[in-house]
């Protein structure tokens, strides 16, 4: 007599790993069962996308970080700022002195500096009253940078109330050419202090910066 075999595929008895087979006998020896191993692929998420809670997660971290990092890019900007305009300065000022030396002695340069509140420009004209830098507020960031000059510093030679100071030919020497210049952000939190002496030295000093030293 010939046995018959069936297979009983997820049915019941059945787990997802093992499908249980049966194997039926004419021979009356009963119901011999057999095991089957099936591996089961992980379903995919074909299609179905992002459910609400995963959004929401999502624009909370990302919130958060841009949270984070928005004070640091703010100040980052704001240092760099006072750095450049500060740089400009001291290097128009060091320009002034050697265009003076090589000028000669016929010819001098002066340097004004024009400030009001938050607006301030400085020009560097020879004797002839011809500009040889004119640098303003506008080129560089309009209120959030501001320069000072003490009244103590410098001098004022045509007496229009704005401190200026001449340079000749004689290593660009002037008795009122000793002052400072301060570059400070529109919060005071940044500043680098510009300083010439009366040999025509510039030089940086600042609290704030530690590229410069302390002033």
């Amino acid at each position: 007599m010939t046995d018959h075999a069936f297979f009983v595929e997820g049915g019941a008895g059945c787990n997802k790993f093992m499908v249980v087979c049966g194997v039926e006998s004419h021979r009356g020896y009963g119901v011999l069962m057999k095991a089957k191993w099936l591996h089961k692929a992980p379903r995919a998420r074909n299609g179905e996308g992002f459910t609400l809670l995963e959004l929401l997660i999502t624009i909370t971290i990302v919130g958060i970080l841009v949270a984070l990092a928005v004070p640091s890019f703010k100040d980052t900007f704001e240092r760099r700022r006072v750095k450049t305009v500060a740089e400009t300065v001291a290097s128009d000022l060091r320009l002034a002195r050697s265009e003076a030396i090589v000028r000669g002695p016929t010819d001098s340069l002066t340097v004004e500096f024009t400030i009001s509140g938050s607006v301030w420009s400085y020009e560097i004209t020879d004797s002839a009253g011809a500009t040889v830098v004119s640098r303003s507020s506008a080129d560089f960031y309009q209120g959030l940078v501001g320069l000072t000059v003490s009244n103590s510093d410098f001098g004022d030679a045509d007496t229009d109330s704005n401190r200026d100071f001449s340079l000749d030919a004689l290593r660009g020497l002037s008795a009122d050419g000793n002052g400072t210049v301060v570059v400070a952000s529109s919060s005071s939190s940044y500043s680098i202090t510009i300083r010439r002496n009366l040999l025509g030295k510039v030089d940086m000093c600042s609290s704030s910066f530690g590229e410069y030293p302390a002033c």
